[in-house]
């Protein structure tokens, strides 16, 4: 469109040049200022349009600048957005870890503190079963002790003082012989002869008690039963004896302990309980032996320690536990006293 209208100024100059050769002057100045203005026009319209495209330009060139600048801030906030980012992972990685370190290190603490507990509470515990077993062997040397000088005041009374009553006795049988008393005399010999007589029989008894020869003779059940039975004869005491079981055969230590729990058992159901019934029960299992006393006595106070101690039941623990057995008592005032005792053999 351009290049038309630049040609039709040339022809309108042209043709103006050509009327001005002919001398035909109006006609030369109406081409040249037709020309003229549509020149002008042609140069406004050219000078608008490079306007207009300087200013496209321009713009374009602005919202370019625009653009690469949006750009630049977006990548810088991206940028410091991507480092805030990464710093708040190191930061949260560092509290974790911290967190994790504190979190151990309490743990340890608290496992360390829960070690050292548990050591202190073993050792405790190693001391008192140490005093346990120191106090165990004192008891054991002790009931040994006293078996062995009961042993030997049980021999010394069958071999020593036995054999003087005997020979005492002896005489006194031949002083009657040999002497003709008269009636009153021979009544206070009769007499005398009597009390020893009775001596014997009672020194027999205590040695019986000490030592028990049915208890070496023909084991603990016999020994028991004659025990039960002399009892029941001197003091008119109900006494009912039972075995059950295997009678298997035990040490004598194990049965000299048994006769002698049962022995302060009855003994204290005779003395301090005021009983009229008494029963003794001993069962042999496999690998168990129980004993069971009960007696219709008085009862007592199992929680009062001056009873426990009165009764002689310290010593009796100190057996059973020598025995590596336990005992349950269960005793009401008035309604009589049950002992229950069990120990492997």
């Amino acid at each position: 469109k351009s290049n038309k209208i630049i040609n039709r100024i040339d022809a309108l100059y042209n043709l103006a040049n050509y009327y001005e050769t002919t001398g035909a002057y109006k006609k030369a100045f109406a081409h040249l200022k037709e020309g003229s203005l549509l020149k002008d026009s042609f140069s406004q319209q050219n000078n608008l349009t490079t306007i207009n495209n300087l200013s496209e330009l321009y713009e374009a060139d602005k919202k370019q600048n625009e653009i690469n600048t949006l750009q630049k801030e977006k990548k810088l906030n991206k940028a410091y957005l991507d480092q805030k980012i990464f710093l708040n992972r190191i930061y949260g990685l560092g509290l974790i870890t911290m967190g994790l370190i504190i979190t151990l290190s309490f743990l340890y603490y608290r496992n360390r503190q829960k070690i050292q507990r548990q050591a202190g509470e073993i050792q405790k515990q190693k001391i008192v079963e140490l005093e346990k077993d120191q106090q165990l062997i004192v008891a054991n040397s002790m009931l040994k002790g006293q078996e062995e000088e009961r042993e030997r005041i049980a021999k010394d009374l069958h071999d020593g003082l036995g054999s003087l009553l005997s020979g005492a006795k002896l005489s006194f049988s031949k002083i009657k012989e040999m002497l003709k008393l008269p009636v009153h005399e021979k009544m206070i010999y009769e007499n005398s002869l009597s009390i020893l007589d009775k001596t014997m029989v009672e020194m027999r008894k205590i040695a019986h008690n000490i030592m028990p020869e049915e208890l070496l003779k023909f084991g603990i059940s016999e020994a028991l039963k004659d025990f039960c039975t002399t009892i029941e004869k001197s003091s008119g005491i109900d006494m009912q004896y039972s075995f059950y079981g295997e009678n298997r055969e035990i040490s004598n230590t194990v049965s000299l302990n048994i006769f002698r729990i049962i022995q302060e058992l009855v003994n204290n159901a005779i003395k301090h309980a005021n009983a009229s019934n008494i029963l003794v029960q001993l069962a042999m299992a496999q690998n168990t032996i129980n004993i069971t006393i009960e007696d219709n006595g008085i009862g007592y106070n199992i929680d009062n320690p001056s009873d426990i101690k009165g009764k002689g039941l310290e010593n009796i623990r100190h057996r059973v536990s020598h025995l590596g057995g336990h005992y349950d008592i269960t005793s009401d005032e008035g309604k009589g006293t049950s002992v229950n005792i069990i120990f492997g053999i």
